[in-house]
């Protein structure tokens, strides 16, 4: 159960860091090529704060996606196993 829980926990940080990606890249559309933020080492370092908050939203559990895919699998797993 830990091992799910784990991989419960990646998937939801994966959805986030997406999530952020692509609200990032449609600012940057709207956004000009000469403000503060749009040289090559600031977007390196916001998408680290991105990863970073991703993977902190995911292990606080606040999205709820961790919890649903820990109940679905271990319910689909339970049903395998009395199956076999």
């Amino acid at each position: 159960m830990q091992n799910l829980a784990q991989a419960a926990e990646q998937f939801d940080a994966l959805f986030l860091r997406m999530l952020l990606k692509e609200m990032r890249r449609n600012a940057d559309l709207i956004n000009s090529d000469s403000g503060l933020f749009s040289s090559r080492e600031s977007k390196q370092l916001r998408d680290y704060h991105d990863d970073m908050l991703a993977q902190t939203l995911a292990s606080q559990r606040s999205t709820g996606i961790a919890q649903l895919l820990e109940k679905q699998l271990a319910a689909a797993g339970s049903t395998t196993r009395s199956v076999t």
